[in-house]
């Protein structure tokens, strides 16, 4: 249920008793338009980021390692320990509503007062958000994504 590039799920899961790894399945890639595997690696991130939220919302303290000794080097693996732990139960939820749309944009404005809740997402330390409205500063992403 994670995100994926033309939804390819360029993952596979091993699990055994209480540790789940995660390992990216390069037969799923897009060489054409992914050819560094970028976009599969963040697949991979995602997977990975869904696996910690159900976790914590089953009670688990998942303990992460990103690419433990003795594994291949593309190897995630999450162990889970029973813990005093509560996980965001909105969240967990949003995973499975979660869907790509690729219709046409209606245009329709967003409410400012929606795009200032955006903006206050608590976020990871050094991580910041910040929603751009004006037409300039969105050229100027556009073309600096388009390098």
């Amino acid at each position: 249920m994670a995100p994926s590039g033309h939804n390819t799920q360029p993952w596979k899961f091993s699990v055994e008793k209480d540790c789940i790894r995660i390992f990216p399945d390069f037969t799923r890639a897009l060489p054409v338009v992914d050819p560094d595997n970028r976009e599969l690696y963040i697949s991979l991130g995602c997977a990975l980021e869904n696996l910690v939220i159900a976790a914590k919302c089953a009670g688990y303290d998942p303990e992460v390692k990103y690419f433990p000794a003795g594994e291949p080097d593309e190897c995630l693996s999450v162990t889970l320990k029973h813990g005093n732990v509560t996980g965001d139960d909105d969240l967990f939820h949003a995973i499975s509503r979660r869907h790509t749309n690729r219709r046409e944009y209606n245009k329709q404005q967003i409410p400012a007062a929606d795009l200032k809740k955006i903006e206050s997402v608590p976020t990871e330390e050094g991580v910041t958000s910040l929603v751009l409205t004006e037409s300039g500063a969105i050229e100027g992403i556009i073309r600096h994504v388009a390098k």
